[in-house]
């Protein structure tokens, strides 16, 4: 069977890729044609979610070995938790700050036997990734931009206290 998931993003509404792949490949498999058409640095940690219809987060899929009771990426087959149409994943990709990409199965079909592409395959798509990290440096100053230059004056701030250059009262 092939899937066809269409992943958009909460970031940006022009946002979306259809990528197919096959029942029998692996949720690895998925996330390296993820991290490879967004060009995103492989090296930072990543997680599947399975979800309900309203995108409650139930198992993880995960990166790494977590225990005993862990579901890696590289051991579990697309097939073993998605059956049908509508169902949806979490692709957590920047897990300090918690973005996520929404995957939803839009279509699943017999495999074709003369179809020789290489699954999986992104079919068509919209817009850019996000960016992988927010750095700090970038959060900072969105925060910072939040106020007018008008609304502080430096002068005034620096007036009201002056330094006194370490000199104790007498």
């Amino acid at each position: 069977m092939i899937y066809k998931f269409r992943i958009i993003s909460d970031e940006s509404e022009e946002f979306y890729c259809d990528v197919e792949i096959k029942s029998t490949q692996t949720f690895y498999d998925l996330h390296c044609k993820i991290q490879y058409d967004a060009s995103w640095d492989s090296s930072h940690l990543a997680t599947f979610f399975l979800v309900d219809d309203s995108w409650k987060r139930d198992k993880e899929i995960s990166l790494l070995d977590m225990g005993e009771n862990t579901l890696l990426m590289d051991k579990v087959k697309i097939s073993r938790f998605l059956k049908k149409t509508k169902e949806k994943l979490l692709y957590v990709y920047d897990l300090l700050s918690d973005r996520a990409l929404f995957l939803q199965i839009e279509s699943i079909r017999e495999e074709d036997e003369e179809d020789k592409r290489t699954y999986p395959i992104c079919l068509t798509g919209a817009g850019d990734y996000p960016v992988q990290i927010l750095d700090a440096t970038r959060k900072a100053r969105q925060q910072r931009d939040i106020f007018d230059e008008d609304d502080f004056d430096d002068d005034e701030l620096r007036g009201k206290d002056e330094f006194d250059g370490g000199k104790e009262d007498e």
